[in-house]
């Protein structure tokens, strides 16, 4: 019985690592390479599931992709962006230049997200009646919040922070809104200085789930202990 076990153990271990050695690291690159996919980066699986931009067309291969710890760095290949507007009913009729994306991201087996972050030594400015300028947010999103922006409204332009944590119950799995640049302006000229963006995702260690093999092998003992009882009733 032990060297059954022992054998279906090493039969699950197996088949995790069959799983693993099947994974696809994410590369250094264009974007346009790596929207559409799903890759590797250490031990978290991303799907890069779309790129959405609003008002200035930009596409995926408008974007440089790099790997880093627990995350990714992006490079707009547009430059620094800006736009002024003077629309008619400006805090109704509003000019964009956008550009985001989103993504699912899983954890390791034992682990769950507690937190992101953004980091980016660029600036953004924002002026007028009314306009917003933002350059590199993780929003809309379970394993929290990260990045800020200003808006200006009657002319009073606050640098608002976008900073909020994962909350309970935390998950190994998430959906991701991430942008790299939003500026919009009704009247009032906003700004971004296009520089790299760095998204990252906290881990923590959570309750290690058993291994295939182990399940295997309970269940295994289980059906042969329910045999067992059957046949002294009989």
């Amino acid at each position: 019985m032990r060297v059954l076990c022992l054998i279906i153990g090493l039969l699950g271990f197996g088949l995790l690592a069959e799983s693993a050695s099947a994974d696809t690291a994410c590369t250094v690159g264009n974007f346009a390479a790596i929207a559409g996919t799903t890759c590797d980066i250490g031990s978290l699986q991303f799907s890069f599931t779309a790129v959405s931009s609003y008002g200035g067309g930009w596409t995926a291969s408008d974007l440089y992709f790099e790997p880093v710890a627990n995350g990714f760095t992006l490079s707009f290949l547009g430059g620094a962006q800006s736009l002024t507007a003077n629309n008619a009913n400006p805090f109704e009729n509003v000019t964009f230049d956008e550009l985001g994306l989103t993504f699912d991201v899983m954890a390791p087996q034992g682990t769950y997200f507690n937190g992101v972050n953004v980091a980016s030594a660029g600036t953004r400015t924002a002026s007028g009646l009314y306009s917003f300028a933002s350059g590199g947010i993780i929003g809309q999103s379970t394993v929290g919040g990260a990045g800020d922006y200003v808006l200006c409204a009657n002319y009073n332009c606050p640098t608002i922070t976008a900073n909020y944590p994962a909350q309970p119950p935390f998950s190994s799995t998430a959906s991701v809104d991430a942008i790299v640049f939003d500026l919009w302006a009704g009247s009032g000229t906003a700004s971004w200085d296009g520089s790299p963006t760095t998204y990252t995702i906290s881990l923590d260690n959570n309750v290690s789930e058993p291994n295939v093999g182990v399940l295997l092998c309970l269940g295994f003992l289980m059906l042969r202990a329910g045999g067992l009882v059957q046949r002294k009733q009989l």
